[in-house]
């Protein structure tokens, strides 16, 4: 079915002439849409459910944050003395073996002194490479 060609037909240009001509309407308004209430509402609205949820948001963090900071710390502390603990029994033991040892050390020449001590480090387990007391405290 053909249009009468007395009738005015859309065109890209006619529909841009119309937005154009609407544009400037709106420009000519004394209120216009981006300073309407709702939009107002809109903004007002969000800035108070948004910074509270911030400032919750951020209070939580850093309540978490130094909770995680305090456990570090108390687990850091019992396991310096657990070894603290494990290192001072095992001073104790290596000093008792050496009392013992001293004591049972037979009076005599340097040659049986030297064989008794290198048996006594031969049996001693395991054997210690390296002590040395950073801070007595």
């Amino acid at each position: 079915m053909a249009l009468p060609s007395d009738l005015p037909r859309s065109t890209p240009l006619a529909r841009l002439r119309k937005s154009s001509e609407w544009w400037e309407r709106i420009g000519k308004l004394h209120f216009r849409p981006r300073h309407s209430v709702s939009l107002r509402l809109q903004w007002s609205h969000l800035a108070t459910s948004l910074l509270p949820l911030l400032l919750l948001g951020s209070t939580l963090l850093l309540w978490s944050a130094q909770a995680e900071r305090r456990l570090v710390e108390r687990t850091q502390q019992t396991v310096a003395e657990w070894v603290a603990r494990d290192i001072g029994s095992e001073i104790l033991r290596r000093e008792s073996e050496l009392l013992r040892f001293a004591r049972q050390l037979p009076l005599g020449d340097a040659g049986d002194l030297t064989s008794a001590a290198h048996t006594f480090i031969a049996t001693l387990s395991p054997t210690p490479r390296d002590f040395a007391i950073l801070d007595a405290d």
